[in-house]
């Protein structure tokens, strides 16, 4: 995603968000993100890839109000949320959508727009993206020695207990399943609308949207009172950048590994060569 999203780097301190990003992973929020980028003219945070593209810290803070009761602890939650979007002006995706209370009030003069998608080929999107991922039991190993890829499992098992989709259920623990967050579920699809339901609990109705990508620019314009752009909305291809996206932390991990394994190698090659120099006559 970083490719076609670029870094998510903040801008300026005292931006704050105009828009909070509601929907889940794989409703469009590639695409939403650079929308946003273009109607508010300024940076935008797609919380999916800045946990992995920008210092490891903000994965590490991630992790530690996933972790954190939201009652005992709001105003932790609440500090280390307004820390990390500092300098946007906007932000999309989980884990941020797993704060819309939380931000809502952090921001209160921002919008809460949940993108939308058709709730049975949003869960089969999300399938293919499961066959993307390392399966859980591996993460330990292949991210150990990447900074902020190895919190990928500690950041993966503190979303898990939340009100909200665990995004890759089948790499969790039976404890923290779909249907022990969300009993009882007749379908895994149906989480659109509990997430729906839950967002018009925590959000009033005054500053809560729900906007399908495939409606393009006017309803999205409309809701930010801004002129719609003299340009195609884009449509990004979210499934490919996602792909594209684990398959370079993937390959950046392996290559990591290679060049750990060869100076391994060439220092017991060097450890050879000293004894054999210096150590025969010891």
């Amino acid at each position: 995603m970083s490719s076609i999203l670029g870094p998510s780097l903040p801008g300026d301190p005292s931006l704050t968000p105009r828009v909070i990003g509601a929907g889940y992973s794989r409703t469009g929020t590639v695409s939403f993100t650079i929308a946003l980028q273009k109607l508010l003219n300024g940076p935008v945070c797609h919380t999916g890839s800045v946990c992995f593209n920008r210092e490891e810290a903000i994965i590490k803070q991630f992790c530690a109000i996933g972790k954190a009761d939201p009652v005992k602890d709001h105003a932790l939650i609440n500090n280390t949320l307004r820390g990390i979007f500092a300098g946007y002006v906007g932000l999309t995706d989980s884990p941020g959508s797993m704060y819309v209370g939380e931000l809502a009030e952090v921001y209160p003069d921002a919008v809460v727009i949940c993108t939308t998608r058709d709730a049975e080929r949003w869960w089969e999107s999300v399938q293919e993206l499961e066959k993307t991922v390392v399966a859980f039991w591996m993460q330990d190993i292949l991210f150990a020695p990447m900074p902020s890829l190895r919190y990928f499992k500690t950041f993966v098992m503190s979303m898990a207990p939340s009100e909200v989709l665990v995004t890759f259920p089948s790499f969790t623990p039976n404890t923290h399943t779909l249907s022990t967050v969300y009993p009882p579920l007749n379908t895994l699809p149906d989480h659109l609308q509990i997430h729906a339901e839950y967002l018009k609990r925590v959000v009033p109705s005054s500053r809560l949207f729900f906007f399908d990508v495939k409606d393009g620019w006017a309803p999205l314009c409309k809701i930010l009172e801004c002129p719609i752009p003299d340009e195609p909305f884009p449509h990004a291809n979210e499934n490919e950048a996602m792909q594209e996206f684990f398959a370079g932390m993937f390959r950046a991990a392996v290559v990591r590994w290679m060049q750990i394994i060869a100076g391994g190698g060439l220092l017991a090659v060097f450890g050879v060569w000293i004894y054999g120099r210096y150590g025969a006559g010891y």
